[in-house]
């Protein structure tokens, strides 16, 4: 039983346990820690785009009971169970960093921490207040004789730090009041602001030389490793419930239900994930529901439709692959255009399940 270390941080010295909260989301004593501690975090910590900004380190130095494999297992898991979400902000007044900010869904909201936490009215007299004092900074800007044109632009970021400042608290007290509203102003300037940030990398990224496979490797490693978020699943080569991510150390890892959580040490393995994502690059960051055929079936004609197949000494294509009760059969067609359906000896259809099929296909591949 771990001891709790003194001299804590006064905003962590009591974190208000919500039992059942706990009970009906069957979490552990660390994972109620980590969202009582979140909750906290609204009234501190700086927020951008509607994101609460807290780095490892900044958990580190609250909640140092907390390992940093234990925080990133638990803040996987309360993403998972649909409590929190995360995502990479970037921030300007850190030389444009990108760190990790988190939000509290609307089920996450359901976290009662009235008991510790200040009142709406005390959040929003701190806003005030400091509303207050940037408007009179502008006021008194405003009436400094001999202002030079280059001296007007910042005059403008005392009211985009206000506008900030007040969405911020509308946000919150929002969220507060289980607002049944899908997206708030914030998540819509944060989608805004990604779509042209994506937008202004693609015009700007150089494309005089082809990007090899190490400097992809590294470019995906870079953008996952301080999230731990998924990278993508079903990999060829591997087991289909594979999820595979980039643990805190930097390395390779994945999980599945049967084996659980673990670091990809085989050079040959690693290699061989890195060569068919650096192929299929549109499946970074998507994450099938291989538990969903009609998914599968989608992902798996994507893949093999139209491959060229040798049955029986004879030459066919795969037209394409259907569900039937929830199984995969093949469709092929011949030279001519005629179809076929690969069928058992009674010329019923042969029906496969996921990696069976994969399996099959790869065995007649010419």
């Amino acid at each position: 039983m771990s001891v709790t270390p003194k001299n804590l941080p006064k905003r962590t010295r009591v974190l208000s346990k919500d039992l059942l909260f706990q009970e009906k989301h069957t979490l552990t004593d660390t994972q109620v820690d980590i969202m009582s501690y979140i909750f906290n975090a609204f009234v501190w910590a700086m927020k951008v785009n509607g994101y609460i900004i807290l780095t490892t380190k900044k958990f580190a130095s609250d909640l140092p009971q907390i390992g940093e494999k234990t925080l990133d297992a638990s803040l996987r898991e309360l993403e998972k169970k649909g409590l929190i979400r995360r995502k990479l902000v970037q921030i300007p007044s850190w030389g444009n960093a990108r760190v990790r900010g988190i939000k509290i869904s609307a089920e996450g909201m359901e976290y009662n921490s009235s008991l510790y936490a200040p009142t709406h009215q005390a959040i929003l007299a701190v806003y005030q207040k400091r509303i207050d004092e940037l408007m009179e900074q502008l006021n008194r800007k405003e009436k400094e004789p001999n202002l030079e044109s280059e001296a007007l632009a910042p005059k403008n970021e005392p009211v985009k730090k206000i506008e900030d400042e007040a969405e911020a608290v509308v946000s919150e007290s929002e969220n507060k009041a289980k607002d049944t509203v899908s997206e708030t102003k914030d998540e819509a300037k944060a989608v805004v602001s990604e779509t042209e940030n994506k937008a202004k990398a693609l015009i700007s990224e150089p494309k005089s030389s082809p990007e090899s496979l190490e400097d992809f490797a590294i470019k995906i490693r870079n953008r996952f490793i301080l999230t731990s978020e998924p990278i993508c699943n079903v990999v060829d080569g591997f087991q289909k419930d594979s999820t595979f991510y980039i643990n805190s150390y930097g390395k390779l890892s994945m999980t599945s239900p049967k084996e659980g959580c673990l670091q990809i040490k085989s050079p040959v393995q690693a290699n061989q994930f890195w060569k068919w994502l650096f192929k299929h690059q549109h499946r970074v960051g998507d994450i099938i529901d291989f538990n969903n055929p009609k998914i599968l079936v989608n992902q798996i004609n994507s893949q093999y439709k139209n491959m060229k197949l040798n049955i029986k000494n004879r030459e066919r294509w795969i037209k394409d692959i259907i569900l039937i009760k929830d199984k995969f059969a093949i469709r092929t067609k011949d030279e001519n255009g005629r179809v076929f359906i690969i069928s058992d000896s009674y010329n019923n259809p042969t029906l496969y399940d996921y990696d069976a099929c994969k399996k099959y296909i790869l065995k007649l591949k010419m």
